[in-house]
């Protein structure tokens, strides 16, 4: 039973060049000016995350397609921990809408953006530049930033239909570079910044310079050292030494000259320092460690690469654990989780998928069945063991559900679907993987199909409205499946 997918196919050409940008160059190269050296005045504005806000229906849109590739890493505790380190920051920002959604995508690239509609990817290239924890909360922060000062919003009235195709071309070019045409999606992503860069460089600048002071604030506002900001950048600078050119083309400042600005003595002193990940936050080395293992499969020596990468004693097996597995090395994977000296929810979830693979299911069923009496609620648990014991009701859904808590309840309620020979919902299920896999028009045919056979289906016919207004919403705005 293979219970996560990833891309390990080579790739010849590197994935999307022209966003090293780190989103540090998604929203803002497609932004209008903003002058002054003072931030702009942070007014309430409508609900982020609303279909009545057509920045999120098209973020939205973009977020489901590209979540959709096959490069998406699917670890549920890595999105745990991601989601509570956002919620560190969220709360201090000026969104009207605190929930981001996260997708986590199997890349050589470093790469982080933002899309419109609080929608967040980051790439498993870029933790080899962040090993400690306070650099992943100054790249949150200086993300987040980039959100709460509507960096795609404000430049719609000047240069709408501009800036909309620029950033539809943006994400054309990703779509298909996560769906491993490289060289396709590459050349669709140059073209749609290289058309702009002329008119956009300095507004570039201004914009990136405005999400480092705003994430900068948040940083001293959550308690958070701000010296991991700019310890990112002088990584990021460090790296783009190798291709000069990469100001003039994607018009997007260096982080060597943002870093210079950013730098205070504090700063100073603290990145002088040498660099620890041992140093930092056992969940964090975990986190890293689960996103480096799936960069290590795209590279053509991995184990060597991977213990370079990862060198604390757990968090390498776990890692190396991690590896054996997404390369079917099942027994080499459960010898290196022998050596794990402590338990989290990183080791755990592995030490299950292993067990599975191996066809341990009633030792994985013991186990989770025990620790759902201590935590009923915990939906990753939940949903493995909809995977191997039948009878279980379907888990429910809830409002303000992350992309990857969706696909864990899809996931189970399918398998229950299947065992109880529930056909209506089994073609509800279906729609629900559709729409969030970025086809509405299909989501809605299998909601059809599910109303067929049961016209009186609850769920079925609240997803048909919902998903109706958002076919509605995507043709206005010329989105097509």
């Amino acid at each position: 039973m293979r219970l996560f997918f990833l891309l390990v196919s080579k790739v010849n050409k590197p994935l999307f060049t022209a966003f090293l940008l780190v989103g540090l160059v998604s929203t803002s190269v497609f932004s209008s000016p903003y002058s002054g050296s003072q931030l702009p005045d942070l007014i309430p504005k409508a609900d982020e995350r609303s279909l009545t806000n057509p920045s999120f229906v098209l973020g939205h849109h973009w977020f489901r397609k590209i979540s959709s590739s096959p490069g998406l890493i699917d670890f549920p505790p890595a999105y745990d921990y991601l989601r509570l380190k956002l919620a560190e920051l969220t709360p201090y920002s000026q969104l009207t809408n605190k929930m981001v959604d996260i997708a986590l995508l199997n890349s050589r690239q470093t790469n982080a953006f933002v899309i419109p509609g609080n929608h967040l990817f980051i790439y498993s290239d870029i933790l080899v530049l962040i090993d400690q924890e306070d650099s992943l909360m100054g790249l949150l922060a200086h993300e987040l930033a980039h959100l709460e000062l509507s960096h795609y919003e404000r430049g719609q009235q000047q240069r709408a239909n501009e800036q909309r195709q620029a950033l539809a071309l943006m994400l054309a070019g990703i779509f298909a570079a996560a769906n491993g045409s490289a060289e396709a999606g590459t050349s669709i992503a140059i073209g749609g910044a290289a058309n702009q860069a002329s008119n956009l460089l300095s507004y570039s600048r201004d914009h990136e310079r405005e999400a480092d002071r705003r994430g900068r604030e948040l940083l001293r506002m959550a308690g958070k050292a701000p010296s991991g900001m700019t310890r990112l950048l002088l990584g990021l600078s460090a790296q783009s030494q190798a291709n000069p050119d990469l100001e003039f083309l994607y018009t997007h400042p260096l982080p060597l000259s943002r870093a210079a600005d950013q730098l205070t003595p504090e700063d100073n002193r603290i990145t002088s320092q040498p660099s620890f990940a041992a140093n930092s936050d056992a969940s964090f080395r975990y986190f890293r460690a689960t996103l480096l293992a799936y960069r290590a499969a795209l590279v053509d020596n991995p184990e060597p690469y991977l213990k370079s990468q990862v060198t604390s004693p757990d968090s390498q097996h776990f890692a190396l654990a991690l590896l054996a597995l997404l390369l079917d090395q099942i027994e080499k994977s459960q010898q290196h989780l022998d050596q794990i000296t402590s338990e989290n929810e990183f080791t755990s979830y592995l030490q299950l998928q292993v067990w599975l693979q191996s066809q341990q299911e009633l030792r994985a069923k013991t186990w989770l069945t025990r620790q759902l009496q201590i935590a009923p609620n915990n939906l990753t648990m939940t949903t493995l063991l909809h995977l191997i014991q039948p009878g279980l009701p379907y888990i429910a859904a809830t409002t303000e559900a992350y992309r990857y808590q969706i696909e864990q309840r899809l996931r189970g309620n399918l398998v229950a679907a299947r065992n109880n020979n529930d056909e209506a919902m089994l073609y509800t299920i279906k729609a629900e993987q559709a729409y969030w896999n970025g086809n509405t028009e299909l989501a809605l045919r299998y909601l059809q199909d599910a109303l067929n056979v049961d016209s009186s289906h609850y769920r079925s016919l609240e997803l048909r409205s919902q998903y109706e207004k958002m076919k509605g919403l995507e043709i206005d705005q010329a989105l097509f499946n």
